[in-house]
Parts: C-alpha cells; structure tokens; sequence
C-alpha cells in the first residue's frame, strides 16, 4: 500500500487505514509508506519504488491542492503495471467524488471516511468479487462510472487506533522532524495523535465535515492514553500534537483525557495545531491544559465581524473569546490564532476589524489565510488537468483585482502583528528552544519586510 502525497506531517488517516486491515487480518499483508513530501525525490526513484515492492493496491490521500502530483503519480504507477489499483481518499475525493474518474489511472475514489470502505475494496481485490456493495466509494465498471452510496458513520472509533505494527513501519523521526502545522515545536521531534473523528459544527468554510463526517465521534479515554504510553516508551519521544478536527467539542470529555494525562504522571509536551472552539474552552480546561503539559495551542477566530460569523455560521461571542485568549496567555501557554481574510461580502473595513483584533489580542502567533470557496466552485471547474491550489486557503493568484486587495491586506495584517516588539520578545520568553525561535523570527521579519516590498511595488493598491 501506498501512502501519502505532498503532506508536511504524518499521513496519520493512511496509517489508520492499515492498521483496520491488520487488525482484521493480522500479518497477511505486507505494507510500504510513501510521502511525497519526504520520500520523492525523482520520477525514476518514485518507479523504482513501485517496480521494487510489487504492488497489488494503492491507497492515496490528497488534498484539492495536490492534484496535478497525484495524477502525474497515478500516471506513473499505471505505466509500471497497470494492473495496481489506484485508490484515492482524503479531502480532493471528498469534494470532486466520481470526476477523479476522467483520469484513466484511477480506478477508485473512497468520499468520505476512508478506513472501511478500503478495507472492503482490498477484500474484493482479493477475491476478484464486485464493488458494487461497497458503501462510499466511486468507480468505473466497463465505461461507465459508479456512485456508490455514502457510508454511514462508523461509531466504534476505538478500532481506529493505529497498530502498534503500522506504528513500527514507520520512520516517525523523518516525518516529524519537520515543523509541519505546528510551527514552533518544543522538542526536535514529535507523535501524531487522533482522539476524535469528525465535527458537528457547520462552519460553511470547511471541509472537514466531508472527509470525515458531521458527528462528533471520540476514541475512549483509555485507548487514547495507552497509545500515548506506548509512543513514548518505544519512540523515546515527549512531544504530542494532536491532529483532531476539534478536539475540545465536547468539553468533558476534554477534561477526562487531560486528567488521565496527569493521573498517570506522562511527562509530555502537548500542542494543537488544529484549531480548537474557544467558545467550547474554560478557565478549567485552560489550567488542565497546562498541568497536563500543552505549551501551544491555537483557536479558530476566522473572522472579527458579528455579520460574518453568523455568514459563516462559527458564531463565536468575540468578547467572550478575548477573555479565553488572555486566561490562556496567563498560563504560559503560546496562543496561536487562525483568521481568514477575503469572505464573499467582506468589506475592506470588516478586514481592517479581523486585522486590529488579531493585534489587541495576546495572541504569540496569528495565521492570515485566504478564504476558499472550495464547496462551491472546485467541483463546477476541476479537470484532471487542473490544479486546484486557488481553492486553497494558501492561493497567491492575482488574476483579478479581489484577489489582489485580498493578498494587500494579509500582507498588511502579517506586518500589523509581527512588527510588535513586545509580542516578538514574550514569544521568544515563552519558548525554550531560543536559538530555533530567534532564527524563525528573523526569517519570518525577512519575509513580511519582503511582502512590504512587494504590496509597495507591485499590488500597488493602497497605502496603510
């Protein structure tokens, strides 16, 4: 099996995905990892890979701004051998679903939650029997395409827990040397975690609901911590990060795994590089956190306009949120935000108001992003020659004159927030790694000088 394509940390859904075949069929399969982010090198090195493990079945996860790897990829292992199956799951197959099937090299496309419905593909694979009763997957018999059903929820998400034999195949100091969505991480290496599976808030912004459903579905409490236990006696590694989409949606049971965090005196450092709901955190989750050992976490803001987070349906109370912001910075904690600029009917001075709560906040770090339209207008335009990185939150196109005003004001706002002395010197106090934070700082004033440069020169759109 194959995994991976152009992600900057663990393909931690592939990783689950194996690890519910190996504990239905235990040792039957042999499995090989593969990210395009670390692993590729060449074409050549990418065939000899295939040529090398002899592959029955592929299973991809990609996202909608890594299209045009995964079908140069696809093409690559249908030359190889063209009788591999090509599977594709995560947030692209989620989105375009069947239209990944005008290109010739994939044969399926998992929407949805993937870890069952591959397990059943590779069920079929191996006894040559049909598709056609596999929930929540796309596929072509003879020329014409298939739309399975969706797939009901799966609710027994403790079965969701990655092996401790996939955890052995994979090299976690190669994949997590790498700062990913972190940023800023305490220690030189760190473990994924997943507590929890989907999210059933409605945020009209994000995909997550697609890939992995509306409902908010927790791994018990015991099976999260014992997992840790055991990452950090085999690994020899102390940092966690935990990837949930949002992991605090149920604010008790937050607390319980915290508590069992401390109760069993794991002496680890924890950060979120996933954006919690800060309408969902309190004084005692914030102290939890800490005792528990979190040094970094990071909430969802998005938007400092009450007219657009009702739009957007995130609903946050905005005053409520600054109090969690400054309870939160109180603890030590390095408090990250997540705003996004460009929402349709944002007004510039709506994006002035996002851009003066982010800097009279004690946020460390704030994230500008540009809003995609993704939902709406990825599926209407994708071909399998299209790269869809405009309907990404990290988008640069300056095809028209929104898109520009767009890019001025992130530029404008990452300006705003970092050149703040007082902010820069408390990040640089609050984080233990001095020398690893001081070259970040440099390099990031180098690079929004550089942004300065470029909105002065060529956006040409405004003065501040």
């Amino acid at each position: 099996m194959n995994s991976g394509i152009g992600a900057s940390l663990p393909e931690t859904d592939l990783f689950i995905s194996a690890s519910f075949i190996e504990n239905r069929n235990p040792n039957s399969y042999d499995y090989t990892f593969f990210n395009v982010g670390y692993d590729y090198t060449t074409e050549t090195a990418f065939t000899d890979t295939i040529k090398r493990n002899n592959f029955d079945i592929v299973l991809f996860s990609a996202n909608a701004w890594e299209t045009q790897n995964l079908h140069e990829l696809c093409k690559i292992i249908k030359t190889v051998n063209e009788k591999i199956v090509v599977c594709v799951s995560g947030q692209l197959a989620s989105i375009v679903k069947e239209s990944l099937l005008k290109d010739k090299n994939i044969d399926v496309v998992i929407y949805g939650e993937p870890f069952v419905s591959f397990y059943e593909i590779l069920c079929a694979v191996e006894s040559n029997t049909s598709f056609e009763n596999i929930e929540g997957i796309c596929y072509r018999r003879l020329n014409n395409v298939v739309v399975n059903r969706q797939r009901p929820l799966y609710e027994n998400v403790d079965d969701f827990r990655i092996s401790n034999k996939i955890w052995d195949l994979v090299d976690i100091k190669k994949y997590s040397g790498s700062l990913s969505w972190n940023g800023l991480n305490k220690n030189k290496y760190y473990i994924p975690i997943i507590s929890s599976f989907g999210c059933n808030f409605l945020c009209s912004y994000c995909t997550n609901r697609l890939f992995l459903g509306n409902q908010f579905r927790v791994r018990s409490t015991k099976s999260v911590v014992d997992e840790i236990e055991y990452l950090v006696n085999k690994f020899n590694i102390y940092e966690i990060h935990f990837f949930d989409a949002v992991f605090n949606s149920d604010i008790n049971r937050s607390k319980e795994l915290l508590k069992e965090i401390i109760n069993r005196k794991i002496k680890i450092s924890i950060a979120f590089p996933h954006g919690l709901r800060i309408d969902k955190t309190d004084e005692e989750l914030i102290k939890l956190f800490k005792e528990a050992g979190v040094y970094k976490l990071t909430y969802a803001i998005e938007t400092a306009s009450t007219r657009l987070q009702k739009q957007i349906k995130k609903n946050i109370d905005l005053e409520k949120a600054k109090k969690i912001i400054e309870l939160t910075a109180k603890q030590k904690i390095i408090v990250c935000g997540y705003f996004m600029l460009g929402f349709d009917t944002e007004s510039e001075e709506e994006m002035s108001e996002t851009i003066k709560y982010a800097c009279d906040s004690d946020f460390d770090i704030a994230s500008f992003f540009k809003y995609s339209p993704m939902y709406e207008q990825a599926l209407k335009i994708y071909t399998t020659k299209q790269n869809l990185i405009d309907f990404s939150y990290f988008s640069n196109n300056l095809n028209n004159k929104e898109s520009i005003k767009i890019n001025y004001y992130i530029l404008l706002a990452q300006r705003k927030f970092y050149l703040n002395f007082k902010r820069l010197f408390r990040l640089f106090i609050k984080s233990e790694r001095k020398v690893s934070i001081t070259v970040q700082i440099i390099k990031a004033i180098s690079i929004i000088l550089q942004g300065y440069i470029v909105s002065q020169l060529f956006y040409n759109y405004k003065k501040d």
